[in-house]
């Protein structure tokens, strides 16, 4: 059900894998609902660590940069503010308390996806609960700005299916900001028509 002229997951899949240093290895502690995927295809079971992830993709996605704030690591293109963000780590509490009562060590990778991507994984995932580890899912708090999220992700989950949406969403926060038009970042004080809105992928 991809739209004209799109690639297909599988397709995107193959690219993504094929690039160097593509795949994502780390350790920590994860809750994994299964490892295999939608095919039975089995994935990699090694739980990733917040910083695994960080590391993966501020040296694959170049010029990426972070914003610290509690709890939350942003992942950002515009070197002043570092907003808008493309995606995101939640490790506690922080701005949405959609951390709150999971266990020690738990986290939240999130990214920024198109309202077409966010209402077909949210027809996909019907019936699973928000905290449901290992699985993309609208994101507890903010799937209305059009994000998705994954909790305590294994590092074959993240090849198959994070790190596919995590490259679309950096190439269209790239061209959202005019960077692969010959046109500079945004910097504070300017504006960007639709720049906090979801992206169109």
């Amino acid at each position: 059900m991809n739209p004209v002229g799109r690639p297909s997951l599988v397709a995107r899949v193959l690219v993504w894998a094929r690039r160097p240093n593509s795949r994502l290895v780390g350790a920590g502690r994860a809750r994994r609902r299964s490892s295999s995927s939608l095919d039975g295809t089995l994935l990699d079971p090694t739980p990733l660590t917040p910083e695994a992830v960080n590391r993966h993709v501020t040296r694959n996605l170049a010029g990426t940069l972070t914003l610290e704030l509690p709890g939350i690591t942003y992942f950002s293109l515009e070197p002043e503010r570092r907003w808008p963000a493309f995606a995101a780590i939640e490790t506690g509490d922080g701005l949405d308390g959609s951390m709150r009562g999971l266990e020690p060590g738990s986290f939240r990778l999130s990214v920024m996806v198109g309202h077409g991507t966010l209402e077909r994984v949210r027809h996909e995932t019907m019936g699973l609960g928000r905290d449901t580890a290992d699985v993309l899912l609208p994101h507890p708090t903010y799937d209305g700005l059009c994000w998705l999220s994954i909790l305590n992700p294994t590092a074959g989950r993240f090849d198959m299916v994070v790190g596919p949406r995590l490259a679309d969403a950096y190439r269209a926060m790239r061209s959202r900001l005019g960077m692969d038009m010959g046109m500079p970042p945004v910097t504070a004080g300017q504006s960007q028509p639709q720049a906090l809105g979801y992206l169109d992928l």
